[in-house]
């Protein structure tokens, strides 16, 4: 294309020979409009590096960041979404003395592994000041920004970038804490992300490097499911007795490990599942049944944990989570995403400390006796058109209430609740007669039984008693 542009010049010209100045010119002119294969004679280089946490694509290469999701990584004090937060560098190291535009692109994505992790981590992308300008508190502005997840891949463009220039961008990474485990027994999954920079100039000339990394979590279990709520339990953590110093009934009462494992009351806890929260459960002494475990609305490492009032709320909910699909367990507060920890030896506070799989974060819980479920009262409204059936809470739920209907239990009704404390029978014509019935726990348990009569079209009287514990 050059020789055909100066054989053009030189017709210009009448055909004369062009001096060599005008040719040297000529070819310059050419070089800095960008016109065709000139761009031939550059020379380009962009690379990708990167350190955990702030990665860069500079000129010289090394490797792209990993990043990490752990428990404690919340988003806010009781949220279920973890978040991590990373900074890529991208510089124009292009060697050219034209001043052709040079739009760069920068495409985040998912080059292998972890397919299912990956599509449900998001990820949105801002440009920033400098590296330093992007933290953990970096707010993602409200325009600027590329977003979508890892699988598909986020791309995010800069208009020019000169030679030599420098951009720097925000990375947001989240995903929920349920899709960070999936079932995994092993407590991580993992991904391997790549940061792919394109650099254009003209429509002839381009470079795209690729750099991969890690994306990964960390001692993130799945949530235990074979603890029964019907029954009290003992917690052991280093050969420990989860304790409430004293015997305490108090609010505000520590918790501590324990050496001598006595059994009694104060070294017996249920676990309550949450029915607005699946796979959390509050936790509950049976020497001070209305008290909760409570890490303390805090989300410091090393806050002591105590006993408090029940309050049905974040900082009284963990999660335990099964280690490696066996039988010990870590326990993370929902609230602070931090781990159940006894940090010493017999008698000292119980803290919330980062999960590592130490000692004092790994549990055993043994089934002991059956919870017994407290006597339940009936009342019949004065339309004698339904009956119902309340008791203090136990936390063994989710109930069902039947009746017996001459060769089967039918039910009546029921509740998903945990910790509910009420069922209500409507009357459905039922013949005059005395008919029994049961109200059943999770375990499908009989916990209480009874007696209705039914007269003249409504419920006349009924009776109700708790089934003894077995």
């Amino acid at each position: 294309m050059i020789r055909r542009a100066l054989t053009r010049a030189a017709h210009a010209h009448g055909g004369r020979p062009l001096k060599h100045g005008l040719i040297a010119g000529l070819v310059v002119a050419l070089l800095s409009t960008g016109a065709g294969a000139s761009y031939a004679y550059w020379t380009a280089s962009t690379t990708t590096s990167s350190t955990p946490t702030v990665a860069s694509l500079v000129v010289t290469p090394s490797n792209f960041g990993a990043f990490t999701f752990s428990n404690e990584n919340v988003s806010a004090a009781g949220s279920s979404t973890l978040v991590v937060t990373s900074a890529v560098q991208v510089k124009n190291d292009t060697v050219t003395g034209s001043t052709q535009a040079m739009p760069l692109s920068t495409t985040f994505s998912r080059a292998s592994g972890g397919a299912m992790f990956a599509s449900a981590t998001s990820l949105s992308v801002w440009t920033v000041g400098s590296l330093a300008a992007c933290t953990s508190s970096t707010a993602i502005p409200g325009s600027g920004v590329a977003a979508g997840n890892w699988g598909d891949g986020v791309t995010i463009s800069a208009t020019d970038l000169d030679a030599g220039a420098t951009v720097y961008y925000c990375l947001r990474s989240s995903v929920s804490r349920d899709a960070a485990a999936n079932s995994n027994a092993a407590g991580s999954r993992n991904f391997m992300p790549q940061a792919s920079a394109t650099l254009k100039a003209g429509s002839a000339f381009l470079a795209t490097t690729t750099a991969t990394s890690t994306g990964s979590s960390s001692r993130i279990y799945p949530a235990a499911t074979g603890i029964s709520n019907s029954y009290w339990q003992k917690v052991v953590v280093n050969s420990m007795c989860l304790d409430v110093a004293n015997s305490g009934t108090a609010t505000g009462t520590t918790v501590i490990p324990w050496s001598d494992c006595h059994g009694n009351t104060n070294q017996q806890w249920q676990f309550i599942p949450d029915a607005n929260n699946p796979g959390f459960v509050e936790i509950k002494p049976r020497n001070a049944t209305p008290l909760r475990v409570d890490n303390g609305a805090t989300l410091t490492a090393g806050a002591g944990i105590t006993v408090r009032t029940d309050v049905s709320t974040d900082r009284q909910l963990w999660q335990v989570q099964s280690i490696g699909g066996g039988s010990t367990y870590q326990i993370v507060s929902k609230y602070s995403g931090l781990c159940l920890t006894a940090p010493g030896g017999s008698g000292t506070q119980m803290t919330q400390a980062v999960c590592t799989g130490a000692v004092g974060q790994v549990f055993t819980i043994t089934q002991l006796t059956r919870v017994q479920f407290p006597t339940p009262t009936c009342t019949i409204p004065a339309n004698r058109q339904s009956l119902v059936f309340a008791w203090s809470e136990a936390g063994t739920g989710p109930y069902i209430i039947q009746g017996w209907a001459g060769s089967y239990w039918y039910t009546a009704d029921s509740s998903s609740n945990a910790n509910a404390t009420q069922l209500t029978v409507p009357n459905q014509n039922y013949p005059s007669g005395t008919y029994q019935f049961r109200i059943l726990d999770g375990t499908q348990t009989t916990v209480a039984t009874g007696t209705v009569v039914v007269s003249n079209g409504g419920f006349q009287s009924c009776t109700a008693q708790a089934a003894p514990v077995s």
